[in-house]
């Protein structure tokens, strides 16, 4: 019976230690419109050309942070490596799912969307204007904002390239400490950001 007890009890207690480490927010959170405003901050940005061939831009900036503040108002603020800090103001709108509360996309008027390119065998990527709003698909239970383009092409079959960005949540609040601090975080996981570009 004691080793029943100490069995159950020791299950018990490495399920609330995994608890506490994973966040309660990945089991809570609702998806609600309220849980959208926060600082995000860069994960994955690659491409994935027709060849298969995966080119990783995640670790060529020092940081990459998306802010989204309550008022539907944003600014996105990237430094690439060996550049120069620059910052530019974007709105936002949510797309409501069909239960008229989960917020099932966030739209960010005024982003610039990645766009890569290949020259002489080296991959390149510059943000450009679009004319369509670039749709983030806003994932409430894991809070991240991911932008996929995926183009299709007929040539001895079907072959994929695919643009990828992906950035989590890094603090619910907006404050310039917090943005400052995020900053620090993104520069601290730099090399961590240096894999293959592999979202699913």
């Amino acid at each position: 019976m004691k080793k029943i007890t100490a069995i159950i009890t020791t299950a018990i207690i490495a399920c609330l230690t995994l608890l506490s480490f994973s966040g309660c927010a990945l089991i809570f959170n609702d998806g609600s419109e309220d849980e959208v405003e926060g600082i995000y901050g860069l994960q994955q940005l690659y491409l994935k050309d027709y060849d298969n061939e995966t080119y990783n831009f995640g670790n060529k900036y020092d940081y990459y942070l998306i802010v989204l503040y309550g008022d539907k108002t944003g600014k996105v603020i990237l430094k690439p490596e060996d550049g120069e800090e620059t910052s530019y103001s974007v709105t936002y709108e949510n797309v409501l799912d069909t239960d008229g509360k989960t917020v099932k996309q966030i739209k960010i008027n005024g982003f610039l969307v990645p766009v890569f390119s290949i020259e002489d065998g080296v991959a390149k990527v510059e943000f450009v204007k679009s004319e369509e709003a670039a749709d983030f698909a806003f994932a409430p239970k894991r809070e991240v904002l991911t932008y996929k383009n995926v183009f299709m092409l007929i040539e001895n079959g079907i072959k994929t390239k695919k643009y990828y960005l992906s950035v989590d949540k890094i603090y619910n609040r907006t404050t310039d400490r917090k943005v400052e601090r995020a900053k620090k975080q993104q520069i601290n996981n730099r090399d961590k950001r240096a894999g293959n570009g592999e979202d699913e």
